[in-house]
């Protein structure tokens, strides 16, 4: 049987199947890149330099915390500082 473009309904069905499954694999592919974190998980487990790096890191972040009297540290004003010049 034709439709009234001429194709047959098989082949305009075959035609559509393609293409929802090409917009599946589409989808599939948006879903993994979104979840890209994933993919490095674990990648520095046991990695002297990196646990280095996070220690460092965690000492520059309280460094620069605000003391319990609420005044800023020297790092802060320092920061502001240069950020004004």
């Amino acid at each position: 049987m034709k439709s009234p473009n001429g194709n047959s309904y098989d082949e305009r069905l075959l035609r559509l199947e393609e293409e929802v499954r090409q917009i599946k694999e589409r989808l599939q592919s948006v879903q993994e890149a979104k979840l890209w974190w994933k993919n490095i998980i674990g990648s520095h487990k046991d990695d002297p330099v990196f646990d280095e790096i996070l220690e460092l890191g965690r000492r520059i972040r309280n460094r620069e915390r605000l003391p319990l009297g609420g005044r800023k540290t020297r790092a802060k004003k320092r920061g502001q500082r240069m950020a004004q010049a």
